[in-house]
């Protein structure tokens, strides 16, 4: 999918989808927007008006560029500006998205086949990353098994993601060294973490001894298993 688009931006960093970002999308691409921050809150209608109000500024040519943002402020010009005009409108048309936003990177997420063309052909962006599954298989394998993670090889099956473990962390750790089949990772685990498990009955313990304590559990697999 991306070879097309390819020769109209560079990327810094080409990435396969191993797992669903935010347990949905299976596309990503970050790009480096001087204007990112408004696209907080990803409503589009406010979006556009915030950036139609910074536009204004540059009706005084003797303006180039202008601050953007809070306590981390940055300069945008009105290139800047008017991309970040096109991406909304981009993102408008997509039938399902998100986004994320962190100081002058905006990360897009979705899910539509033609998502990289609309993207990668607005003129002027910079990519600073990608990511697309290695093929259709895998994109269908993904969507339809949210919570899987591919992975080259693997000895532990399962990856258990926690919430903090505060007080009861010293006694987590004890627990798990005794029990050969979990790979914890050196985390402390006392403001949450995760760990690596073999099988099934000993994923049974921990949720017995963990109880609510574990956000979520994923399952590792190699592309053979696809």
């Amino acid at each position: 999918m991306l070879k097309a688009s390819n020769s109209r931006s560079k990327i810094m960093l080409s990435k396969k989808t191993s797992k669903l970002f935010f347990g949905k999308y299976v596309y990503k691409v970050a790009l480096r927007l001087p204007v990112a921050t408004k696209f907080r809150g990803n409503k589009l209608n406010v979006i556009k008006l915030e950036l139609a109000i910074l536009k204004e500024r540059f009706t005084d040519r003797k303006v180039n560029q202008i601050q953007v943002g809070g306590w981390n402020r940055s300069l945008a010009s009105l290139d800047d500006v008017n991309r970040g005009l096109v991406i909304a409108n981009v993102l408008e048309s997509l039938s399902s998205y998100t986004l994320r936003v962190e100081n002058t990177t905006l990360g897009l997420y979705s899910n539509d086949d033609d998502f990289f063309n609309k993207i990668l052909s607005i003129p002027g962006i910079v990519v600073e990353e990608t990511s697309e599954p290695a093929d259709l298989k895998t994109k269908e394998f993904l969507l339809s098994t949210p919570k899987a993670i591919i992975r080259k090889e693997y000895t532990h099956k399962y990856k258990v993601t926690v919430n903090a473990l505060w007080d009861s962390a010293d006694n987590f750790k004890a627990w798990a060294v005794k029990l050969p089949k979990i790979k914890t990772t050196g985390n402390k685990y006392t403001y949450g973490g995760h760990f690596y498990v073999a099988d099934e009955k000993t994923l049974s313990l921990c949720h017995i001894f963990l109880a609510d304590k574990i956000r979520k559990v994923e399952h590792l697999v190699t592309t053979t298993e696809i």
